[in-house]
């Protein structure tokens, strides 16, 4: 078989780096001086390396610089420009040849200096000048007719705060930027009596994204072509290296069926070139086809690959979940159902999806369908206890006020620790951070989002707000 789209690692995030300095200055500084800029540029970007392909542009430190810089943004794609200045940075040329680039900016100001003592002198303060650097470019931007934004983090170059917030800037970046033509697919309309969580082509189109419808002859054709042979060598050989470490399943008829409608989602990922969307399994493409089943193992294996796919024709959260998993690596699609007086906690559960990023010691277990997803279905469930961890609920709701017609909506939270149900699906605990259950939930239902969500990993509301900045999305964080 051909390279499979959803079983891929995720694409980095690539980020174009360009150091900003004042050559004005540089007749009282040491011979190195403009290597000791480069150095804080390769200092405050050291931590994106893990996640992110940095690509440095260089050091502009005058007009001559213009066109090598230049001639790389334009040359190559990148998802975000990162501005780094190292001292006062005049803005005006940077700042024209960054925003020809259509692509969202962060600004970091990285403080390299904790006290201001006697010896502080004039070369002293022109060498820490990041904060009037990241004045003049963020003040440049502001007057650029394109009305383009930009996110500012400030911070000490020593403080794991402001690396972390950094990383989160430029995940926001690129989720903004993921945001513009976002390829989501349709499978299916929404179940019977669920026209809440649709979303129709005037509303895409409307947000900036592409609605794909997918024929139902299409998917069939692809699902009825998926032979045993490659059934069989994909729980041999890639499941059990696929799920976390301590799961379990026994192979089955119903795990056969399950894995028919993995392998189809992945052919129709890679055919309409999809980015995420969301699948009514319990309809005519998937409990509806020969050899069909729900669509709970797809969908989460497709997570792992940054593709989202939400259930019940949920498009909205669908979506949500793409963001979700964006900025926080997970994004487990599940509702907010009874409240837990004890705990002042939500049981977050689904009818057997799951995010294997949200996965304790104990793996997963996979269980045939038939007596624990809510009816008598064909297919797999995965029973999975969410890890304690800070933690972000992220949905769509409809504005019918905004340019745009959905908002951005979080609550910002943490799972609690295991406590024992008999639920043999993704469930756990989600306590609000601030305010009680009742009084989130409140706040919640009322902003409109469908009553299914996804559950991120982190603290994630500022970097929701960041990508709403960026993305033209009015934002409610909760």
């Amino acid at each position: 078989m051909n390279k499979r789209p959803l079983f891929s690692d995720p694409r980095m995030i690539r980020v174009a780096v360009i150091g900003g300095m004042m050559s004005y200055f540089e007749s009282i500084m040491a011979p190195d001086f403009r290597e000791t800029r480069r150095n804080h540029v390769h200092k405050t970007v050291e931590e994106l390396r893990t996640f992110c392909d940095v690509v440095f542009l260089g050091l502009w430190a005058e007009d001559a610089d213009n066109q090598a810089i230049s001639s790389q943004l334009e040359n190559h794609n990148y998802d975000v420009i990162l501005l780094v200045p190292t001292m006062a940075t005049p803005p005006e040329c940077l700042v024209q040849i960054v925003s020809r680039a259509g692509v969202p900016i962060v600004i970091a100001c990285g403080h390299a200096v904790h006290e201001i003592d006697q010896s502080f002198d004039m070369k002293a303060l022109c060498t820490h000048s990041v904060g009037v650097g990241a004045t003049m470019l963020q003040s440049m931007l502001s007057r650029q007719s394109n009305g383009q934004k930009a996110i500012l983090v400030s911070g000490h170059l020593d403080q794991p705060s402001f690396h972390w917030r950094l990383g989160m800037a430029v995940r926001a970046g690129a989720t903004a930027y993921g945001l513009k033509g976002l390829r989501i697919g349709k499978l299916g309309e929404p179940m019977p009596g669920y026209a809440h969580v649709g979303m129709s082509t005037l509303e895409a189109n409307q947000t900036g994204f592409e609605l794909v419808e997918i024929p139902h002859q299409d998917w069939a054709e692809k699902h009825a072509a998926i032979s045993e042979r490659d059934i069989e060598e994909f729980i041999e050989h890639d499941l059990p290296n696929i799920l976390p470490s301590g799961s379990t399943f026994q192979i089955s008829s119903q795990l056969k069926n399950a894995v028919r409608q993995v392998l189809t989602l992945d052919q129709v990922v890679q055919a309409y070139d999809l980015d995420c969307g969301a699948i009514n399994c319990r309809g005519p493409l998937g409990v509806g086809l020969s050899s069909g089943s729900i669509s709970c193992l797809a969908t989460a294996l497709a997570l792992k690959s940054g593709h989202a796919f939400a259930a019940t024709g949920d498009l909205l959260t669908g979506v949500a979940m793409w963001i979700g998993h964006q900025l926080g690596g997970a994004a487990l699609y599940c509702e907010l159902d009874a409240i837990d007086l004890e705990l002042d906690a939500f049981l977050v559960a689904n009818t057997g999806e799951a995010d294997f990023a949200w996965s304790g010691v104990e793996g997963v277990v996979l269980h045939d369908a038939s007596a624990h997803s809510g009816r008598e279905v064909p297919g797999i469930v995965i029973e999975q206890i969410i890890a304690a961890d800070a933690a972000t609920m992220v949905g769509l709701s409809p504005n019918m006020e905004a340019e745009k017609p959905f908002s951005l909506c979080t609550i910002e939270g943490d799972t609690l620790a295991a406590k024992p149900t008999k639920l043999k699906v993704g469930h756990g605990f989600f306590r609000a951070a601030n305010g009680s259950c009742n009084a989130i939930f409140e706040d919640w239902v009322n902003t409109g989002v469908p009553h299914h969500g996804a559950l991120s990993r982190g603290h994630l509301n500022e970097a929701i707000e960041w990508c709403g900045k960026l993305s033209g999305f009015s934002t409610i964080t909760l």
